[in-house]
């Protein structure tokens, strides 16, 4: 199947009509771009809550501040993208591509990253009091969990600090992070 090509003045159109369908505006539609190659677009400080872009590919991508919650993604292609300082709450990336992305400050709690190729990461949900979403990039030693963005050793401590050992969720991510960073490292 070929993927359809849009501009980004149509993008922004589309973007446009979305926003107002959020807000509830008769002239509003939901943004839905599947099967769409949208790479190289600027989806940079949108908000694009709620968007369909399953089965897309969004080769080096700037998604930078954009408000990606809740959005659908799944069997999509985004290597190279940039969603620094994004909200990915709630988004589900299943079965996608993601190599070489950055997350840096960004928001992935209950993030769904099911089967998805991601460079040197494993992610583990559910954990916690607030069922949050925990990515650890353990050939970067980086630990992503809800607004939380460190080492694994300053996440260890932070868990131990308020949970001490009785938190098994948190507890059991820790080791495994740390198998992963002793098998890889």
């Amino acid at each position: 199947m070929k993927l359809k090509t849009i501009t980004q003045d149509e993008l922004n159109r589309a973007i446009e009509l979305h926003k107002n369908w959020l807000f509830g505006e008769d002239d509003g539609v939901q943004l839905n771009l599947s099967y769409h190659d949208l790479s190289g677009l600027d989806f940079s400080d949108k908000d694009l809550s709620e968007a369909n872009f399953s089965y897309s590919v969004f080769k080096e991508t700037d998604f930078r501040n954009a408000d990606l919650s809740y959005c659908n993604f799944r069997f999509s292609n985004l290597n190279d993208s940039d969603f620094r300082n994004t909200d990915l709450s709630y988004t589900d990336f299943g079965f996608s591509d993601l190599k070489d992305i950055n997350l840096d400050e960004s928001n992935i709690y209950k993030t769904s990253f099911l089967y998805s190729k991601v460079d040197d990461m494993i992610s583990i949900g559910n954990i916690g009091e607030y069922n949050r979403t925990v990515c650890y990039f353990y050939k970067k030693d980086r630990v992503i969990c809800g607004c939380v963005d460190c080492d694994l050793e300053t996440f260890k401590e932070a868990v131990r600090d308020k949970y001490g050992f009785n938190d098994i969720g948190y507890n059991t991510c820790i080791t495994v992070f740390e198998e992963y960073y002793d098998l890889y490292n």
